[in-house]
């Protein structure tokens, strides 16, 4: 439970966001469970900052039901431990499933990290210029490391830099704001960014896909769902070209995890 301190920065912050007259993406399409999906989310469940030891139970075949309660107890059990946009990404998925207030408090934390961040965005990285400065900022975070996946990242990035604040760091506070059904009070502010920049490269890119496959996927659709570019059907092109099925045996580890999630 959040106290009076923690309920009035939130509550400060949150004002920030506006109910806009349209209805949210979230609204107007309800969620589905694709077929054949019983144990993909056992495959999926992410390490989330803790020392747990996967048991036999985790990587044997096992129900639907069997997987919704393991990654319910991962989750809940240390929800309010989590960084903020795991807590809501969590959250706001088991509220629109089962409308339970308990997990209020945790969308509410994530609606003040969505909002405080496109009010940073809104008033202090809004020009070419400044876009530029926080990008290489963002990029030097990755210069030095042995990871394969960062590494990739830091290579892949380095002409495009930008990417890192478009489409990491604006772009899903936006559509995570829309998923609210609200939108930023400077919503068109932040548009007009958006619109200067050609998100094509980025979803299209051989490096860029070995990079960042995941977060593509997830950023072609939030810019459909937001009604701006549509580069979904280049992206998929991209990514299948990338990574033919029929080469899945000649992918390393990384990239075959990668190529997944």
């Amino acid at each position: 439970m959040m106290n009076k301190t923690q309920i009035a920065v939130v509550s400060s912050l949150i004002t920030a966001l506006i109910l806009p007259t349209f209805t949210s993406y979230a609204q107007t399409h309800p969620l589905e469970v694709p077929p054949k999906a019983q144990n993909r989310a056992q495959n999926s469940l992410e390490h989330l900052g803790h020392d747990i030891a996967p048991s036999p139970s985790v990587v044997a075949p096992v129900s639907f039901q069997a997987t919704a309660n393991l990654i319910k107890q991962t989750y809940e059990s240390q929800l309010f431990t989590l960084p903020g946009f795991k807590e809501g990404h969590y959250a706001l998925r088991m509220y629109r499933q089962t409308l339970d207030d308990k997990y209020a408090a945790a969308i509410g934390s994530d609606l003040s990290r969505v909002a405080s961040g496109l009010n940073y965005f809104a008033a202090e990285v809004n020009t070419p210029e400044q876009i530029q400065r926080y990008a290489q900022k963002r990029l030097k975070r990755y210069q030095h490391s042995d990871d394969e996946r960062t590494q990739r990242r830091f290579a892949a990035t380095q002409t495009m830099p930008e990417y890192l604040y478009l489409g990491i760091d604006l772009l899903g506070p936006m559509a995570r704001a829309n998923e609210y059904g609200l939108q930023h009070k400077e919503d068109a502010k932040l548009r007009q960014v958006l619109r200067r920049y050609d998100f094509t490269p980025y979803a299209t890119d051989r490096a860029m896909i070995e990079a960042w496959a995941a977060q593509l996927a997830n950023q072609v659709y939030w810019l459909r769902q937001l009604g701006e570019q549509d580069v979904v059907e280049p992206f998929i092109q991209a990514f299948r070209d990338t990574y033919p099925d029929q080469r899945d045996c000649e992918l390393n580890d990384q990239q075959y995890g990668n190529k997944l999630v």
